[in-house]
């Protein structure tokens, strides 16, 4: 590990393993940790054992197998609320906990390197780091004047698509764009990069906001309005604050632009079908009121693509034929500001707390701002993920922990591979496919094979938007080289939600991209507790690793992945009688997701997650028939064949216990792809066999369900 600044006594998270196999004695650090539990006699200790077995609560497994087996936990973490202890993040779960550590990891490594390194690149590191570290307020009202000025020469010079691409050049403030410009691979051609104009993110999570009460309940239109209050209240917070009296702009203009953008999406003109994939030869641009060559020249493309991809023709000619009107009304001037200020607030100190207290208190269930060593990490894996991403490679890789996750996702294929060739409902030419697409799924575990170089661009050591505006800068001459390239790793920011969202290694999370047929693991996810081959056995590690390989998986034959062949090309390769099929399951898998919740007394809408339920399903079914080859390769006896699939189970529901604070329920409903994790746990449990089985699970029972399809 590297050494560690005197004046920093904390230590790295985790130190790299020399033998993951090696099992170290631990009774005398265990005696004197809070785990160990102090017995008086030792006569007491197998009563003791004894009460903490018998502990009961009134659930039982067979209605509700996930607080069954969290319940001790859901509690403790209902306490720690109650108490007010708060995180930067809206949910408790694993994934974010070890992030929060792998950051602490990495703010540790960066100190390091600036300290012990004497090079152009540290200085460079070291002022990114600086600069980000302290969000200094000096230079915001120089920034408010240089976008004033972009404003103000575009509308001088009438010319909408001068902004349009100034606001694209900045991708800190672009996803707020009506019309945002992005490369990326081509969905028909995915060894490619193509351009691509797509419609923007809304700040409200749920369009009904912008929509009217018809249709709507009670108890929602009370909601909203309150948020709508709020909302107005908050921009205009940021209009006063940041542009003082006298500024003429108005939050209800921009609640009228966000609605105009949704209803554009419900615009048809030419009545048309609309697919999500539409290639538009740079000649035919103009039939979509889109002047595609005078955007290319203000973005600086020496010349003009002969064709982009567009999303949603519909939105595209409406929001032209709209911007064409009324770009440089008042109403609209409201609304480029706003997308503006709303992001470079984020970056000043003081003026960060309107952010929060709105967008992630009110809205996202966050309970205490985002760190600014979190802040420096966002803005280092903007500017040197190349350098820090080596750093984090160099002190934590792991090659037990990554051979093991090659050969059991290699065995997992495998299962899959065989379910799908005894599968009962899909069509031979289906199945073909199907296994052709699996073959050639790609598993990158740990790191992407090439990264591209960091650029010393003289970053400010107090001035992060202008750090932020050269990185985006140098970025946008670099994507305005690659229509037409071969596809290449790029470093992602989610801007909406400050978070990084591309192949860097120090993310703990997984993924599955169709366009490259591939299943992604960062390296900070190979540590515990998601992986431990040194106390842990296959029960642990298949619960843990094994699910998170077969859900990733699965997602190449989900709704969205089934679109794309083997070769990452969107081409669709399902009969349609399977398409049908697959309807029928999708249906019923939605059904019994809101039908769970509905018990809990959540109504929500379920359809949105399909493609991750079908993913958990399926993944948690290819999981127990490994353990089960796993069992009988070891000659296991029927006993202990039993006792291990329990423990998988259990571990299983650990894996997936979460405490979302109550303020973050609601959008969390609608905003993320994942359902509660309560019903990721006991959906896919209730439709194995095996599990219903094991506890004795009958039509009475709240586990039942109608079906035991898993789908593949």
């Amino acid at each position: 590990m590297p050494k560690v600044n005197n004046k920093t006594k904390k230590k790295p998270n985790r130190l790299p393993l020399k033998d993951s196999s090696t099992f170290l004695s631990f009774e005398k650090t265990h005696e004197k940790s809070d785990k160990y539990i102090n017995f008086k006699e030792n006569k007491e200790i197998e009563k003791s054992l004894i009460k903490i077995f018998n502990t009961r609560t009134s659930i039982l497994p067979e209605n509700d197998y996930y607080t069954y087996i969290n319940y001790l936990w859901l509690e403790k973490m209902k306490k720690k609320e109650t108490i007010g202890e708060k995180k930067f993040y809206s949910q408790i779960d694993d994934f974010r906990v070890v992030q929060e550590k792998v950051y602490e990891d990495l703010i540790l490594l960066v100190k390091n390197y600036i300290r012990t390194n004497k090079t152009k690149q540290s200085t460079e590191l070291g002022r990114i780091f600086s600069s980000f570290s302290k969000l200094s307020e000096k230079y915001a009202h120089s920034h408010i004047a240089g976008f004033t000025q972009i404003y103000n020469t575009t509308t001088a010079n009438n010319n909408l698509w001068e902004l349009i691409a100034l606001i694209n050049k900045n991708e800190i403030i672009s996803w707020g764009c009506p019309l945002v410009w992005t490369v990326l691979p081509d969905d028909k051609n995915a060894k490619f990069l193509r351009n691509y104009i797509n419609a923007p993110q809304t700040t409200l999570y749920d369009v009904k906001f912008y929509e009217s009460d018809k249709g709507q309940t009670g108890d929602f239109i009370k909601y909203k309005r309150s948020i709508k209050t709020k909302y107005l209240a908050y921009i205009n917070e940021i209009f006063d604050t940041t542009m003082g009296t006298g500024h003429g702009l108005s939050a209800e203009d921009v609640f009228t632009i966000e609605s105009e953008i949704i209803n554009a999406f419900n615009c048809k003109p030419e009545n048309k079908k609309n697919e999500f994939y539409n290639a538009i030869d740079a000649d035919k641009a103009m039939d979509y009121n889109f002047n595609w060559a005078e955007f290319c020249r203000n973005m600086g493309f020496k010349k003009v693509p002969d064709f982009f991809v567009c999303g949603d023709l519909n939105y595209l000619k409406c929001m032209c034929a709209i911007l064409e009107k009324d770009w440089s009304s008042q109403k609209w001037k409201s609304y480029w500001y706003y997308i503006f200020l709303r992001q470079l607030i984020r970056f000043h100190k003081s003026w960060r707390n309107i952010y929060f207290k709105f967008i992630d208190h009110t809205i996202n269930g966050q309970q205490t701002i985002l760190p600014l060593n979190v802040m420096a990490i966002i803005g280092m894996s903007l500017t040197f993920n190349t350098l820090i991403s080596n750093e984090y490679i160099k002190h934590f890789k792991n090659d037990a922990y990554l051979e093991y996750a090659k050969n059991m996702g290699k065995d997992l294929l495998t299962i899959f591979k065989r379910r799908i060739q005894r599968n009962t409902w899909l069509e031979e030419r289906t199945k073909k496919n199907a296994i052709l697409k699996i073959e050639n799924i790609n598993l990158i575990l740990g790191y992407p094979n090439k990264m591209r170089e960091d650029p010393l661009l003289d970053y400010s050591s107090d001035d992060a938007w202008s750090n932020i505006l050269k990185i985006s800068e140098w970025r946008t001459k670099k994507y305005l080289l690659l229509d037409g390239e071969l596809a290449i790793d790029i470093p992602y920011i989610d801007w909406q939600n400050l978070k990084i969202s591309g192949t860097q290694p120090y993310v703990v999370n997984a993924y599955y991209t169709p366009t490259e047929n591939s299943i992604y693991i960062p390296l900070a996810y190979f540590q515990k507790p998601f992986i431990d081959l040194e106390e842990r056995g296959i029960e642990y590690n298949l619960s843990r690793l094994g699910f998170t390989l077969g859900h990733e998986m699965s997602h190449a034959l989900d709704d969205f992945g089934s679109m794309y062949d083997y070769k990452g090309n969107l081409n669709t390769w399902t009969t349609p009688k399977d398409l049908e099929r697959l309807h029928k399951i999708q249906d019923d898998i939605t059904k019994q997701y809101e039908a769970f919740a509905k018990k809990d007394g959540i109504e929500f809408d379920a359809s949105i997650a399909i493609g991750e339920n079908m993913a958990d399903i399926s993944g948690l079914a290819i999981c127990e028939e490994y353990l089960m080859d796993f069992q009988n390769k070891n000659d296991d006896i029927v006993p202990i064949k039993n006792l291990s699939f329990q423990a998988f189970f259990v571990y299983y529901a650990i894996n997936n216990r979460q405490h979302i604070y109550k303020a973050a329920i609601k959008s969390q409903l609608k905003v993320n792809p994942h359902p509660l994790d309560k019903y990721r746990t006991n959906v896919p449990l209730s439709r194995l066999k095996l599990f219903r089985s094991i506890y004795n699970v009958k039509k009475t029972n709240d586990m039942f369900w109608n079906s035991t399809n898993t789908i593949f």
